[in-house]
This record gives structure tokens, C-alpha cells and sequence, in this order.
């Protein structure tokens, strides 16, 4: 299948120095152009990092980890949705899953690729496809 004509794919790789601080500053360079987008993380304190930096940068940026609350992760949803929020950094939440339709830039922001990071993305280019 010949995914969408919109449909990008960039690999970045950073060696040395500080990684997030680098993927941070390529996000609110190109947050405007990426957004609504997810990044992926499989460490928690790594993502409210993350998303602490974006938030710094003035970037609309919010955090759903794992034990997020349905309310609160809903409301998050419907403001990157409304394009209020630019991104949106993940961590453990498999169970209920992410779901934008809108989406346009996925990052997983994690150095090493671990399953997680190989299932997501099957999963997103299987839906992208259809």
C-alpha cells in the first residue's frame, strides 16, 4: 500500500550532548508545521522532562502517562484535537490507547528501539494506510 500523500518520514539520530534538550528545540522550531503531534516516550521522567522543556519553549504542549485519569485524558485529547494543544508527549499508556484522527507527526523520543517503539509505529502506519 502507497501511504498518503502527506505522509513524512524523518529519522533524526542524536549522539552526545544533551538529547531531549536537542529533540526539544527540533519540536518548537517545527511545532507549527508537525502539529498535533505524539512523542513517544518509554520512560515517564523522561517524558515530563520532555514536555517541561516544550512548555518552557512556549510550545502548547500537555503530558498523558499510564494512570492519566479517563476525565483528564479526554479533555487533553479534545484540546489537541482543537489544535490548542501543538503536542502531546506519551508514556505507558497502552491499555486505552491514543486516538487522533487529526494526527500529523509521530516521535518516539527514546534513543534505543525497543518493541513498544516497532508496534506503535506498525500500528500507525496500518491505519494511516486504510
Amino acid at each position: 500500500m502507497t501511504p498518503p500523500s502527506d505522509y513524512v518520514l524523518h529519522v533524526t539520530r542524536y549522539s552526545g550532548g544533551n538529547r531531549l534538550q536537542a529533540l526539544a528545540d527540533l519540536v518548537a522550531k517545527r511545532s507549527l508545521e508537525w502539529a498535533p503531534m505524539f512523542v513517544y516516550f518509554s520512560d515517564t521522567t523522561r517524558a515530563k522532562t520532555f514536555n517541561k522543556l516544550l512548555c518552557e519553549k512556549g510550545v502548547g504542549a500537555e503530558l498523558v502517562i499510564g494512570d492519566t485519569k479517563t476525565k483528564d485524558r479526554a479533555q487533553t485529547l479534545a484540546r489537541i484535537r482543537s489544535g490548542k494543544t501543538l503536542a502531546l508527549s506519551l508514556c505507558g499508556c497502552y491499555n486505552e490507547g491514543i486516538s487522533v484522527d487529526e494526527l500529523r507527526t509521530v516521535i518516539f523520543g527514546d534513543l534505543r528501539h525497543s518493541d513498544v517503539n516497532r508496534q506503535q509505529g506498525i500500528r500507525l502506519y496500518r491505519i494511516q494506510t486504510t
